[in-house]
């Protein structure tokens, strides 16, 4: 969203990763336009267990008091090992689902479409574990239902496991909680022990469980999960390559995925000075299904080297994840009709205008990093004006909406092909005696991403970029993320300890994306 110099930004709000037992966190659900909150009603949710890893489905329930059109905005984040399988939400009695496509074509088909007012949503990851959806309009009169359905691990409780529950705002809410698998785990809801726990049949020293799905590429992909009381010894994992460890901390439970061809035997070794400990299970192929290659896809994207941005969106769609070069989009199937129609018009338009030099290039002044394009606002304060429009620097017009309080507001589209810059809009206002007075206010395209450097000094891995990011993200190598703090303009620091750093990435106030890797 392009930022005005007249109003006060908005600026990217501060996650909280997941912790204790909480899954599916929802940490903020507001008006786009006014910035209130939306009021949570109900929450929804249900859990099914399959060996170690867990599938979620939750709704969650918002009153709608705004009697107009509305665009919410969501932010929400997952556990570090888990992925978002499916986004979508309900406009009036329908629901309408997300469909997994290249991001830069789910953004041209939602500005499309909420021009005409009509009722898309999309979602956006901005880290492996943060994502961020839009819909508009509301429908007025309804409530605000969100669907997200994710699949994470199991986590470690005392000598139990916990389904972890969804959350909003801090606040955990119940589940039902089932069993694929009752033969190998019980699943109690009793008031004691503490609900939604899993009980394993412990084996031993080393005790592992593991579920198998074998998917469309003709891999069986495993996740397991293994229990030892050796936490410091090394591991080795035989019978499947490509192993991902998504928490190998210091703590007695670890989490792994890999994948094999067909059936066989999945082996984890464990040696220390006291000797070897082995444990093994029969992987079988037959049963089919994504959510393990997902989780496996998942952790590949996090933690190897990509080297461009076909080779991440090709990977996404093939394994249907969300990642930086992807959204999820949810649009009415009437609506996707009409699009057709549109996109076709629209490519005809843009080879027209390229051929001719836009109108927009003589209002450009310089580069500025707050917007990546899109719908910018303006708010102005006219309390005595009976009209009030705006000129575009191409040179077209449009009214603004009189608010409470006197102010008067609208939205517009930034061109796809705007250059880079700060651009003036003129903003008329015309009184009862049919005076016009006259302001300009300034919005800024920056459509590049940050970049940055990093060193290791004291103790502290050291970013150095510009200044004021709205984000500084640090992933580790089993999956976790951690904020980085600005100690001083351009520089940001945090204390990582012995971890295996994976690589930064930064968000900047346009809400563009860029990361550094780091290397020993």
């Amino acid at each position: 969203m392009g930022k005005l110099s007249i109003t006060k930004p908005l600026s990217l709000c501060t996650f909280l990763l997941a912790c204790g037992a909480q899954a599916q966190h929802l940490e903020r659900v507001y008006n786009r336009d006014t910035h209130e909150s939306f009021t949570l009603k109900d929450v929804e949710s249900k859990a099914v267990v399959k060996g170690p890893i867990v599938k979620q489905e939750t709704v969650f329930s918002f009153d709608n008091p705004f009697t107009k059109l509305t665009e919410a905005s969501v932010w929400f984040d997952l556990d570090q090992a888990a992925i978002l399988s499916d986004f979508g939400y309900w406009y009036k009695d329908e629901y309408v689902p997300g469909v997994l496509m290249d991001k830069n074509k789910a953004w041209f088909i939602y500005t499309a479409i909420t021009s005409r007012n009509e009722d898309p949503g999309i979602m956006v990851q901005t880290s492996p574990s943060s994502y961020h959806a839009q819909v508009y309009p509301l429908a007025v009169g309804h409530d605000f239902r969100v669907k997200l359905t994710s699949v994470g691990f199991l986590q470690p409780k005392d000598d139990t496991f916990v389904v972890p529950s969804p959350s909003f705002d801090g606040t955990q809410y119940e589940q039902t909680v089932e069993s694929a698998h009752p033969e190998t785990l019980q699943v109690d809801t009793s008031s004691t022990p503490p609900k939604n726990t899993v009980v394993y049949p412990k084996e031993g020293p080393l005790d592992m469980q593991v579920y198998a799905q074998k998917h469309r590429d003709g891999y069986t992909y495993v996740a397991g999960m293994l229990r030892t009381d050796k936490p410091d010894a090394k591991l080795k994992v035989k019978g499947i390559r490509k192993v991902y460890w998504t928490s190998p901390d210091d703590g007695s439970t670890k989490l792994f995925i890999g994948r094999r061809r067909g059936s066989g035997k999945v082996e984890i070794v464990t040696r220390d000075r006291s000797g070897s400990t082995r444990e093994a299970k029969v992987i079988k192929a037959n049963e089919r299904g994504s959510d393990t290659a997902k989780l496996w896809a998942h952790q590949r994207l996090v933690q190897e080297r990509w080297m461009n941005r076909r080779d991440v969106l090709n990977f996404s769609l093939k394994y249907q994840i969300p990642s930086s070069q992807t959204a999820l989009l949810a649009v009415p199937q009437e609506q996707m009709k009409l699009f057709k129609k549109k996109a076709a018009e629209y490519r005809r338009q843009q080879a027209e205008e390229a051929r001719r030099e836009r109108a927009w290039q003589r209002n450009r002044r310089q580069n500025w990093s707050r917007s990546s394009g899109g719908d910018p606002e303006i708010r102005v304060y006219e309390p005595q004006a009976t009209r009030v429009y705006a000129v575009l620097p191409d040179g077209r017009s449009f009214d603004l909406t009189k608010s409470r309080g006197g102010f008067w507001g609208g939205n517009y589209d930034i061109p796809a092909d705007a250059p880079e810059g700060e651009y003036v809009v003129k903003i008329y206002a015309v009184n009862a005696a049919g005076e016009t007075t006259e302001q300009s206010v300034s919005y800024q395209v920056d459509r590049t991403a940050p970049i940055g450097t990093l060193r290791m000094e004291d103790g502290f891995l050291v970013l150095s970029s510009e200044k004021d990011l709205a984000r500084v993200v640090v992933v580790f190598g089993d999956g976790k993320e951690e904020n980085m703090v600005q100690v001083e303009p351009g520089l940001y620091k945090l204390a990582t300890g012995a971890r295996r750093i994976v690589k930064v990435m930064m968000i900047d106030q346009a809400h563009n994306l860029g990361e550094v890797r780091w290397s020993n």
